[in-house]
Parts: C-alpha cells; sequence; structure tokens
C-alpha cells in the first residue's frame, strides 16, 4: 500500500488495522514528514515496525527521532536486496 504524503499514510494505517510495518521516507510533501508519522503512528499502535529512508546521516537524526526499539533507518541510497532480510528482522522472522 502507498500514499503519497505522511497525512495519506496516516490515514491509509488507521483505517488498514493489518499493518504489520510502515515503510516511509522522512522527507514528504505536505505537511507531515516521515519522522512525524511515525511518531503518531507508534501512539496509536507502540509495537508497530517503523523503517524510514533517509538521505541524513545517523547523527543527524540522534536529535529527531526518540530513542524507539520500533524505529529503524537506512540511509539512502539503500541496497533494495538486503531490504527483506531487514524488514523480516524488525518483524522478528529469521
Amino acid at each position: 500500500m502507498a500514499a503519497n504524503d505522511g497525512n495519506s499514510g496516516l490515514e491509509r494505517f488507521n483505517n488498514n488495522p493489518n499493518i504489520d510495518l510502515v515503510f516511509s521516507d522522512i522527507m514528504m510533501p505536505g505537511g507531515m514528514n516521515g519522522i512525524d508519522m511515525a511518531k503518531r503512528i507508534l501512539q496509536e499502535k507502540p509495537t508497530t515496525p517503523i523503517l524510514l529512508a533517509t538521505g541524513y546521516t545517523q547523527q543527524s537524526l540522534k536529535d529527531k527521532i526518540d530513542e524507539s526499539d520500533h524505529i529503524t533507518c537506512i540511509s539512502k541510497p539503500y541496497d533494495t536486496e538486503k531490504l527483506p532480510g531487514l524488514i523480516n528482522s524488525m518483524m522478528g522472522k529469521h
């Protein structure tokens, strides 16, 4: 399932209770970025694994993202061949 912006992503998440993982870019059009969307999702469903893609450095994100076992950040460009393993790991599947 895809959304064009953070507000649409949050709406889709709230309307689809069977979503097991959220994969989003941090920078999105509109008023809500991926970090804000992730925080709102975790308020509603705190155990949702969230994967955020970013062009920022990991160090610069530490100030923007609260420590959470459920948020993982990957740097762009990312290796699409490694995504399935990362997603499985985030969801507790080995």
